[in-house]
């Protein structure tokens, strides 16, 4: 066997040097269109039998096979790599090109990667190929494809899905993660009241026992609703396409403040519209009664039901001595970059923001529609930096709010 393997190798060698054009299907590696000519040529003049020889090329077949499967498991996970931000030691052709004030779990970004080069380095000399999905909206190749559970039945919803190439094909899904896992207890709504309320058993108490509540670490930005507009064209509404049109034309120029748009929240969206993104990924917008269970810290954790529910100011455990602008993003800090992933006022769960920062849409028990007070409209001394106080949704808000959203599994 080893002899012929030399064989084969001056074979390619030979035939390559002789200048003879082979054709080749497929965008595997680049000398496998010698491999037949030659495996034919060692064997018969070799004197082989045409069953040795079928023998022969089938082995030889699982063997570049499970090549071909190990090459996309190493471009899967640099991909993987990539899509979470570990850029540090990957050498890619397209990252100085594509600068971008963010980057990881950003499909955008990488669509401006692969659309300058649509290959994965694989060691020294291996690129696999990055296969275009589909047609976008500017009916330029689209790079991934993007599964919710408002476009798939599949549950694995929602991911964003990509196809390497390399001889064969393998799929892969990367999740962005945009959620987190409110635990089962009993919590209350609202700001705390009196001693004595708590004592005479005043609190509107809830809980979310026998439930799997997620809810949105941070709020929707801008890139989020550009996203599910691009491939929602099959349900527009009406309002949809003037806000696909408003979308289109904004921002234009310079580059970084493109970039800070998108990632600022969505502030500008009706109510309607809100649910209508929300029901994409399989939620509905989040409610007064989530948000304050999300945001008041619950104290002892191994006490799911507790006899009283103490809710403080803030949603750190510890009082603060100074509140800045990493605690509340308040009046005084808009001079300052702002986007849905400052990290200010992180509840005990992961929630982003549930201070300061953009005035938040909820939804309260009665169906009716309230406004996180607490917001970077306020001074740092403001009585209204406090959990659980909120102001009544007026329609035409000219200062306009965000909202994130919340689902059930």
């Amino acid at each position: 066997m080893q002899q012929k393997t030399m064989w084969l190798k001056n074979c390619v060698y030979l035939i390559r040097q002789s200048g003879l054009k082979l054709k080749s299907k497929g965008n595997g590696p680049r000398h496998s269109r010698w491999f037949l000519p030659c495996w034919v040529a060692v064997f018969f003049l070799g004197g082989g039998s045409i069953a040795g020889l079928v023998h022969e090329m089938m082995l030889y077949h699982g063997r570049r096979i499970q090549q071909q499967d190990a090459v996309l498991q190493q471009a899967a996970e640099l991909l993987g790599r990539l899509w979470r931000g570990e850029n540090r030691g990957i050498d890619y052709q397209g990252q100085t090109v594509c600068a971008t004030t963010t980057k990881a779990y950003n499909p955008d970004y990488f669509q401006c990667l692969f659309s300058q080069w649509p290959y994965l380095k694989v060691g020294r000399e291996i690129q696999v190929r990055v296969l275009p999905m589909q047609r976008g909206p500017d009916g330029k190749n689209l790079f991934y494809a993007l599964h919710t559970k408002a476009n798939t039945a599949m549950n694995f919803a929602p991911h964003y899905h990509f196809v390497l190439s390399y001889g064969r094909q393998r799929e892969v899904l990367l999740e962005a993660p945009r959620d987190t896992y409110l635990p089962p207890r009993i919590y209350a709504l609202g700001p705390q009241g009196k001693k004595s309320d708590l004592r005479l058993n005043k609190d509107w108490k809830f809980d979310n026992f026998g439930l799997h509540l997620f809810i949105d670490r941070r709020l929707v930005s801008n890139r989020d609703i550009k996203h599910w507009l691009d491939f929602s064209r099959d349900g527009f509404t009406p309002e949809m396409a003037a806000l696909a049109q408003e979308f289109s034309s904004w921002p234009t120029t310079p580059q970084g403040l493109r970039d800070a748009w998108w990632d600022l929240p969505a502030s500008h969206l009706t109510p309607q519209l809100m649910q209508a993104y929300c029901a994409f990924w399989g939620g509905s917008v989040l409610t007064t009664l989530w948000f304050d269970g999300g945001s008041f810290h619950p104290g002892d954790y191994a006490a799911p039901r507790p006899r009283y529910i103490l809710r403080k100011k803030y949603p750190w455990p510890q009082e603060q001595r100074e509140i800045g602008c990493a605690q509340i993003f308040s009046a005084e800090c808009r001079g300052q970059t702002y986007s849905v992933y400052h990290q200010s006022a992180v509840s005990w769960i992961g929630l982003l923001q549930t201070l300061g920062g953009v005035p938040e849409l909820l939804q309260a028990p009665s169906g009716k529609w309230e406004v996180k007070a607490s917001s970077y409209w306020l001074s740092r001394n403001s009585p209204d930096h406090a959990l659980g106080k909120r102001w009544p949704y007026e329609e035409k808000q000219d200062q306009g709010v965000g909202f994130r959203c919340m689902h059930y599994e």
